[in-house]
């Protein structure tokens, strides 16, 4: 008889040739009426098992094994098993209840995994954040740079002091992302998010800037999700002129935009949570912040805006990236050689909303608490106009007046020397037409008529030329001269004698 050594290193037969062998040695012990043990010994050495379970088989008639039970799951245990969240107990307990016919709790529990998916039973117990979290996706990788872009709004849990004054607010994120090179290439800040802040995230990261990087260029598509701001006709009409192809993504579906998700991680955890005031931090027992105390205070919105291009600076350039095998976001855009799609800056021009009216003053156009200036704005005083800027960047504004751009304007003292020529030309231009105008205008009105006392045409009788004008403002300026002095008008002829008193008869002569 074999060992159970002998049997472990022996290989086994296919299931083909071992039920082949039973056949004929079952066929050959009804011919015969029985069979000779060696002969089974020497068989169960070919088949690979003991000769206790080749007599086993040869008894059987087969050498498969009998199926066992399964018990299938109902539509009702998987109802109860989701309103039960996923408690096998329970689901077995109503099930006794409801006198249905129930299998052990560990037959029912395997019943559970093999016939329901890990996402289902995820969710089950977890809800849509776990399925999702147990489900397997496919990921979509872009060919080259700026084949899409992928653009989110994220409120960064931290405290900071509003434009304006005020208390501490939360404030929101709008970042893009390039979906081959995971390059940022534009972004905005904003209390409340909205078709603007879209806008000049959009327009910062087409733009070419110098200082910024190389990253620029119309992408051939871009995705977000379906919030108002995105789906704003405003945005849509831009994206439209500019030829890109927009696809929100489904409701309640991030995973359909995962990289932007997941860079809007990436900065909460690596910068965001290292400020004061971080609002995801630890608390004390009454629920305030932990680090909120006498001696904590509040970044400005243009401090967190330094901080947050700081970091978007060091990602883009600095920061190797796991998902890019190590290479950092610029090393990736610049290997790549699709060629970039410039947009003219004219081009961009109207990309930034106007969003605001304001109305031209003395000090030019009052905005941020600061007064903005340009040459075109001379003779515009008291008329409405619209400006359009980017969010937080309060190095200039854009000027609409009439539907139509008029130019930009800049803070009143940051203006170079050639722009204050330019400003004061512009303003002693102005002025000169408008005293050439009100000369004429003075010299008209200085031309003498003679009395009409029949029908037709007054008859001019002094006329005051340009030159006599002239003379006259210069000796007015001479010292002396009072504007008050004038010669009276001639009398009248036969007038002006002095009219003697009529003599009164009835007096007596003197």
């Amino acid at each position: 008889m074999m060992s159970t050594a002998e049997i472990a290193v022996r290989p086994r037969a296919s299931r083909e040739a071992r039920e082949n062998i039973v056949q004929v040695l079952r066929a050959l012990r009804d011919e015969h009426g029985s069979l000779h043990a060696e002969y089974v010994r020497m068989n169960a050495k070919i088949v690979g098992c003991s000769e206790r379970t080749m007599w086993r088989y040869i008894s059987k008639g087969t050498s498969r094994r009998n199926k066992a039970r399964v018990y299938k799951l109902s539509e009702r245990d998987m109802e109860l098993y989701f309103e039960c969240v996923g408690n096998v107990s329970m689901v077995r307990k109503r099930l006794l209840e409801e006198g249905r016919p129930v299998p052990s709790l560990s037959t029912l529990s395997r019943a559970f995994d093999r016939d329901l998916q890990a996402s289902e039973r995820a969710h089950a117990v977890g809800g849509i954040d776990a399925r999702r979290a147990a489900s397997v996706y496919l990921r979509h990788e872009p060919p080259h740079r700026n084949a899409l872009w992928e653009a989110d709004h994220v409120e960064l849990p931290v405290l900071v002091l509003p434009p304006g004054g005020g208390a501490p607010v939360k404030v929101w994120m709008t970042p893009i992302i390039d979906g081959f090179s995971r390059i940022i290439p534009g972004f905005a800040l904003d209390v409340h998010p909205n078709a603007g802040t879209v806008l000049a995230a959009l327009r910062k990261a087409i733009a070419y800037d110098p200082a910024y990087g190389p990253f620029c260029g119309r992408p051939k598509a871009i995705t977000w999700d379906n919030g108002p701001e995105f789906l704003a006709d405003a945005v849509t009409r831009v994206v439209c002129n500019l030829g890109i192809s927009a696809a929100p993504a489904p409701a309640y579906s991030p995973m359909h935009k995962g990289k932007i998700e997941r860079v809007q991680r990436t900065i909460q955890q690596e910068l965001i949570s290292g400020f004061s005031l971080y609002t995801n931090g630890p608390r004390a027992l009454n629920g305030s912040l932990a680090d909120d105390g006498p001696n904590s205070q509040a970044m400005t919105m243009a401090e967190l805006y330094e901080h947050v291009a700081a970091w978007v600076h060091h990602y883009n350039n600095e920061r190797p990236h796991s998902g890019l095998d190590g290479r950092t976001p610029r090393e990736v855009w610049e290997a790549d050689l699709y060629p970039i799609d410039i947009v003219p800056e004219k081009e961009l021009r109207w990309m930034t909303t106007p969003s605001d009216v304001r109305k031209v003053g003395t000090s030019g156009i009052r905005w941020a608490k600061k007064n903005y200036i340009a040459p075109e704005l001379n003779g515009l005083f008291g008329e409405e106009v619209m400006i359009g800027f980017v969010p937080h960047d309060e190095r200039q504004i854009e000027v609409y007046y009439d539907g139509k751009f008029l130019c930009k304007a800049l803070p009143q003292g940051t203006l170079d020397k050639d722009q204050r020529d330019a400003f004061l030309a512009a303003r002693r231009e102005s002025d000169a037409r408008a005293n050439k105008l009100a000369g004429r205008r003075n010299r008209k009105a200085r031309v003498k008529h003679e009395p009409m006392t029949t029908p037709g045409e007054p008859e001019v009788i002094t006329e005051i030329t340009h030159e006599e004008a002239r003379k006259d403002q210069i000796a007015v300026r001479q010292p002396g001269h009072s504007r008050r002095k004038s010669k009276a008008p001639p009398l009248i002829s036969g007038l002006n004698q002095p009219v003697k008193p009529r003599k009164d008869p009835e007096a007596p002569d003197a």
